[in-house]
This record gives structure tokens, C-alpha cells and sequence, in this order.
């Protein structure tokens, strides 16, 4: 099952921030495991993790919010969310 998530362009007007519509949260060090094991470089500064995805910054919160940039595309960064979300399923804390 699909995460469904809102999209809101931030005032940057480069960066989006991906919002879950449910009630979520992550174990943030099974992210960081998950993106290591996936070559993903992150940092961990304990509240949150910042991750670098090809040529866009990350950042992931234990409520699963992200926060996407420098990105344009409103559709590429819902793109970006399904994947990261998809790839995330397994650090959920139900």
C-alpha cells in the first residue's frame, strides 16, 4: 500500500516539503541503515536524517515529513517521495 502524502511547494520556490495524510513515524537509524545499504550517503544529526539522492538533498523526519531540494518539478518530487517512502517500509514503527 502506497503512502498518500500532500505536496506543498516551500517559499523558497527550489524545495518541496512531502507531508504523510496519515500517522506515521520511522526509526531513524533503520533509515540511515536502509539508505547506507542502498549506497546513499546521509547525515545523522538525531532528529532527523539528511540524505543525497542523485542531484537532490533530503531531509527525513521521525513523522515522516520530507523535505526536498533544490528541486523544480512538482511531479519529479512526487516521484522522489513514492520511491523514498516505498524504500522506507521496513523502518515504520507500528
Amino acid at each position: 500500500m502506497e503512502m498518500k502524502f500532500k505536496i506543498i511547494r516551500l517559499c523558497t520556490g527550489d524545495a518541496f516539503s512531502v507531508v504523510p495524510q496519515e500517522i506515521v513515524r520511522f526509526d531513524l537509524d533503520r533509515v540511515a541503515e536502509i539508505f547506507m545499504k542502498n549506497g546513499i550517503e546521509i547525515a545523522n544529526p538525531g532528529v532527523m536524517i539528511i540524505a543525497r539522492l542523485k542531484d537532490v538533498e533530503m531531509t527525513i523526519y521521525t513523522n515522516g515529513r520530507l523535505m526536498i531540494r533544490p528541486i523544480q518539478d512538482r511531479e519529479r518530487a512526487e516521484s522522489i517521495a513514492n520511491e523514498i517512502y516505498r524504500c522506507l517500509k521496513n523502518a515504520r514503527i507500528e
